[in-house]
């Protein structure tokens, strides 16, 4: 498995697949696996395992998809276009979860230019390195290779994305963890939206109390923010976390409420 640490150790390895490239184009390259077929045949092979947990795979979106109740959980594959049959077949793989029942609140009640969506959290598998590392890539093409990449990749499944898809169906840890200053979910306009939508305006703000005053740093960013928005208004640009924190809380009406 390929764990690139850098934009540096990406670009590396794309000249690399271009120099393989230029020297494979002069091979029979014939009678070597199409890296297509390589990929979808190992998406099937995780995807076939993976049923007897209650997913079901979605070969149009090369997705491993799963309903309870009102959440999706999907597990999204993807291939690479640098691939070079017999050399490099490259797959990673995400996490998403949506809510079916916020994505009907955001119609209603999302900020202007917000797509209802739902999306509650997500994220690339390299989210579970212990390092930081900022991309995880399997090559597929060596057999052997594949064979450590299917285990691998299953190993993480089954005992990392499973627990957080199980976590999520617990909506009130999940409230409680956000309540408590831990900001879990995909931004901070979820976080809000999310609490807005399951509990009150003042348990909202008590969350965003809690969470900046475990941030210290983006707490002093925010005041600068929240004041700058109180003078010129709602921005067309928010370009920090905390510029766009402060600028929820003032769309929301919940600025009275936070307390720093």
């Amino acid at each position: 498995m390929h764990r690139f640490k850098s934009i540096d150790d990406i670009l590396n390895h794309q000249l690399i697949l271009k120099k393989n490239r230029s020297e494979i184009d002069f091979k029979d390259i014939r009678s070597l696996e199409k890296p297509r077929e390589v990929y979808l045949k190992t998406c099937l092979i995780i995807a076939g395992y993976f049923e007897q947990f209650g997913f079901r795979f979605l070969k149009s979106q090369v997705s491993l998809v799963k309903e309870v109740e009102k959440l999706k959980f999907t597990i999204r594959f993807q291939s690479d276009y640098n691939n070079i049959a017999g050399v490099y077949i490259g797959i990673s793989a995400q996490l998403y979860i949506e809510s079916r029942e916020l994505k009907k609140w955001q119609e209603k009640h999302g900020v202007p230019g917000q797509n209802p969506s739902g999306d509650m959290f997500g994220g690339d598998f390299s989210m579970f390195s212990q390092s930081n590392n900022i991309q995880f890539l399997w090559n597929l093409a060596d057999i052997n290779e594949r064979e450590i990449a299917i285990i691998e990749i299953m190993d993480l499944i089954e005992n990392k994305v499973i627990q957080i898809f199980e976590l999520f169906e617990d909506g009130e840890l999940i409230s409680e963890m956000i309540i408590n200053g831990n900001f879990i979910l995909r931004n901070p306009l979820i976080n809000i939206q999310f609490l807005l939508f399951n509990k009150s305006e003042k348990t909202t703000s008590l969350a965003i109390n809690n969470y900046l005053k475990s941030n210290k740093e983006i707490a002093e960013r925010y005041k600068i923010d929240e004041a700058q928005i109180h003078k010129n208004g709602l921005p067309s640009v928010i370009p920090t976390y905390s510029h766009n924190l402060a600028n929820f809380v003032q769309y929301y009406k919940l600025a009275e409420q936070i307390d720093l």
